[in-house]
């Protein structure tokens, strides 16, 4: 098990951007990112592979690899250990508890609807959500790119994604590709400006193909195979650049346990849980709190650290700075942070779920060290 250490986290490599463009952060910098960053690059490029955690790494490629030389740095994620919470913290340069996007799926009471924080639906039926997308409409930010160029205009700044999302809000330039390797070419491209730049690529793999298939799959062993060729090929192409290649979490297998199984367990609740499988909030009712505690711990507690609100809060899981003000809505009473390779799952009548081979969420050192590579051309 491993906790945040948010004095060396994936927000330490935000921190140190943001530092090198004139901008201040809450959090300290990476010092193996500032020594990089104090050569003087004209271009930063950051890639974010999903999912391309340390210990999936190890397992998808060989010491000799170019990632794995080129490894300067290993952080933690954030907590959860997941693509909503980590990614919005690189685009952010805040922690959970700031920006407030904490997992797949949050109760919004506004909406009455326990909605998918980037899509208009709700979780557990699929329905569309009335009115504007609720996360974006209750929890804007300021993004990295606005930061930058509020201070240091002539900064260029660009984004990579492969489908229209809010983090991109704030770049002067949102660039679409389909493959790996036009990713990498729009980087090269990037790295042929003439003014300064700084650039967020999002790659979703390997993340999704360890969902399907596992950490330790064919398919995800050739997903790390040609991320690794892609970017040492990219590195021997870009001058002037810093490039940083990391991820946002890890994954480890997983094996699911159903909880409408247990009812002693199920009875104290007024609502189904909330944020992710292995990041899940409960809301109990306050007359059945004793019970829902001796009943999870009894099914669950090698599996899982169940915490109250208030220790979540009073152990700093979620990070530093000024709550957002939809946190005490979405923590619920409790949060059952993940320790072993159990993942819960709530089905609804007449429903029926595929699991996931791979998941994340939690606090094993599977999903919560991420490595930070760096390469100066």
């Amino acid at each position: 098990m491993i906790f945040p250490n948010y004095n060396r986290s994936i927000l330490s490599t935000t921190a140190s951007i943001l530092r090198h463009f004139g901008v201040n952060s809450l959090y300290p910098t990476l010092p193996e990112v500032d020594a990089a960053l104090a050569t003087g690059p004209k271009h930063v490029a950051l890639v974010l592979a999903d999912g391309a955690g340390v210990r999936p790494m190890e397992k998808n490629l060989p010491d000799g690899a170019y990632l794995r030389r080129m490894r300067a740095a290993t952080v933690t994620s954030v907590f959860p250990s997941t693509t909503t919470a980590a990614i919005t913290t690189y685009y952010a340069g805040q922690s959970p508890l700031e920006h407030g996007w904490l997992g797949w799926s949050l109760y919004f009471k506004e909406y009455a609807a326990d909605g998918v924080t980037f899509l208009r639906k709700t979780f557990y039926t699929g329905k569309d959500i009335d009115g504007p997308q609720p996360a974006t409409a209750l929890m804007p930010y300021e993004s990295i790119f606005e930061k930058i160029r509020r201070g240091r205009p002539e900064v260029k700044t660009i984004t990579q994604y492969a489908f229209p999302t809010y983090a991109e809000h704030g770049a002067e330039v949102n660039l679409r590709f389909s493959t790996l390797h036009q990713l990498c070419e729009n980087i090269r491209n990037i790295a042929r400006e003439p003014r300064p730049t700084f650039s967020i690529s999002y790659w979703a793999e390997p993340d999704a193909s360890m969902h399907q298939y596992g950490v330790s799959s064919a398919q995800a062993r050739a997903q790390f195979r040609l991320l690794n060729d892609e970017m040492e090929a990219l590195s021997r192409q870009i001058t002037d650049t810093l490039l940083i290649v990391t991820a946002d979490h890890g994954l480890i297998d997983g094996r699911f346990v159903e909880l409408t199984d247990y009812p002693d367990i199920t009875e104290c609740l007024w609502m189904p849980p909330m944020v992710e499988m292995r990041a899940a909030a409960f809301y109990v009712k306050p007359y059945r709190r004793v019970q829902f505690e001796n009943a999870f711990r009894a099914h669950f507690g090698a599996d899982f650290l169940l915490l109250s609100r208030e220790e979540v809060l009073e152990k700093g899981l979620l990070g530093r700075g000024t709550p957002h003000r939809k946190i005490d809505d979405f923590i619920g009473d409790y949060l059952a942070c993940a320790t072993g390779s159990a993942c819960m799952s709530y089905t609804l009548p007449g429903q029926k779920k595929t699991p996931m081979a791979a998941v994340h969420a939690g606090l094993t050192e599977d999903e919560m060290l991420v490595p930070v590579m760096l390469h100066r051309r």
